[in-house]
């Protein structure tokens, strides 16, 4: 009757450990997908900034460039100098920063 007791009781821990593993497979293969998307997105990134694609970038710069131009013609009379030094305070504003994090988490 011992034996089978024993018998039983590793059995069980067998299939507890067998759960834990399992867990820790699922685990790892999260962790792995996650890492396989973060590398995947860094590389459609620096293929994007890279020199074979610098037409696709320049365009979206200037379709940028017009959308600024067209909300704000007086835009248009100033120097790049005095340009980015505005685009640079417009965009360290924290309520302007929170704006664009929740368009960019509406698209993940």
């Amino acid at each position: 009757m011992k034996q089978m007791k024993d018998f039983e009781t590793f059995a069980a821990e067998t299939e507890q450990e067998k759960e834990h593993f399992q867990t820790q497979i699922e685990d790892a293969n999260q962790a792995l997908e996650q890492k396989t998307q973060i590398f995947q997105q860094a590389k459609q990134f620096s293929h994007f900034i890279s020199g074979n694609t610098n037409t696709e970038r320049n365009y979206l710069l200037i379709q940028k460039g017009i959308a600024i131009e067209s909300a704000c013609r007086d835009t248009e009379l100033m120097s790049p100098a005095e340009f980015y030094i505005l685009a640079k305070e417009l965009f360290s504003s924290a309520r302007i920063r929170q704006k664009i994090q929740e368009i960019i988490a509406e698209r993940k």
